[in-house]
């Protein structure tokens, strides 16, 4: 899958979006790349439909140019595991703000240039870029997991 929308910061959206609709395992991503988009990808959904998707491998892709995030890992999801992708040039790298139920897995990846767009760029703009969001809140339904 090849992705270069052109339009990139005019809606949030990436090239892959796992379905709040989904429910089930066995989803595999591999050597995608992905350019110029809002996000790159969002792997799990919100609790719509109290869909939970597991079992989903993200691995051997590149992706390049993101106005906000590489990856989205945000919802309810279970072993997810992101590994050996390359990613370069976004607002943010891998957003796990907040993986509820979990475990997520992040490792072999190289990630560069967070920061790097315009967005971030304007004078007076507090998003410094940052390869991992995890930012959260109070209670169990915005934290990582129950408490």
């Amino acid at each position: 899958m090849k992705g270069d929308s052109g339009l990139s910061g005019r809606f949030e959206g990436g090239v892959i979006n796992v379905d709040s609709k989904f429910n089930g395992r066995g989803l595999v991503f591999r050597r995608n790349r992905i350019r110029n988009f809002f996000d790159g990808v969002h792997l799990t959904p919100w609790t719509v439909d109290n869909a939970r998707t597991n079992e989903i491998d993200f691995y051997e892709n590149i992706i390049d140019g993101c106005i906000d995030d590489f990856v989205e890992a945000d919802g309810d999801s279970r072993n997810v595991r992101i590994f050996d992708n390359y990613m370069n040039r976004s607002l943010s790298g891998i957003s796990v703000a907040q993986a509820l139920d979990g475990p997520t897995f992040i490792m072999y990846n190289v990630i560069g240039n967070c920061g790097m767009v315009p967005a971030s760029q304007r004078p007076g703009s507090e998003s410094a870029g940052y390869p991992f969001k995890t930012n959260g809140g109070n209670g169990e339904e915005t934290g990582s997991g129950p408490f």
